[in-house]
């Protein structure tokens, strides 16, 4: 039982628009992860798999997607205030000053300049939290591969004290806790 309260302890902090928010922004080949946060403290974050034509992206599109899509699902904690941006892309700080973009990136670019934000470079060493949301389906595959038995974990969810009714519920398509059903595990 203490595991399944430490797994599901609050860890989202109540955003307080008068204090800056901070935007971390990640892209990996398999995803993109986003974290908004406060005083180091998160108050929502993000992530998607990305497609099989995202996949195909230069680096520099990958990151400058992140960072529009970013502002897109955030827009509402940040227009109209200031705030800092992290990326872990250096060429982003030239963002402004680019002579030749496609019409894609036209429209990125006219969106993100439509913020007034404080562009950081942040090692990926360091920014370890949009990292690791950009990275998570690729974690799956790893403790997939890599975890004996870890498939097996699909199978319990049936008959656990603790995840049997959510696990039902989630079959069901009603939504528990925030909990879903993806690629068979419970999230």
């Amino acid at each position: 039982m203490l595991i399944k309260e430490k797994l599901f302890a609050p860890v989202l902090a109540v955003p307080d628009f008068d204090k800056l928010f901070q935007v971390e922004c990640n892209a990996s080949i398999v995803g993109i992860g986003v974290v908004l946060s406060q005083e180091g403290k998160s108050v929502t974050f993000y992530s998607e798999k990305l497609s099989e034509a995202r996949r195909k992206w230069s680096t520099y599109e990958l990151e400058l997607y992140v960072v529009f899509h970013a502002l897109k699902v955030r827009e509402h904690y940040l227009v109209q205030r200031e705030f800092v941006l992290f990326s872990d892309h250096q060429t982003l700080k030239f963002i402004n000053s680019q002579n030749s973009v496609n019409r894609m990136h036209d429209r990125w670019i006219s969106f993100i300049q439509s913020f007034t934000f404080n562009l950081k470079h942040k090692a990926g060493r360091l920014n370890w939290a949009a990292d690791a949301l950009s990275q998570r389906a690729l974690l799956l595959v790893t403790l997939q591969t890599e975890i004996t038995g870890f498939n097996y974990l699909k199978e319990l969810y049936v008959g656990d004290e603790d995840f049997q009714d959510i696990w039902a519920k989630c079959q069901a398509g009603l939504s528990v806790d925030r909990l879903h059903i993806q690629e068979g595990y419970l999230f």
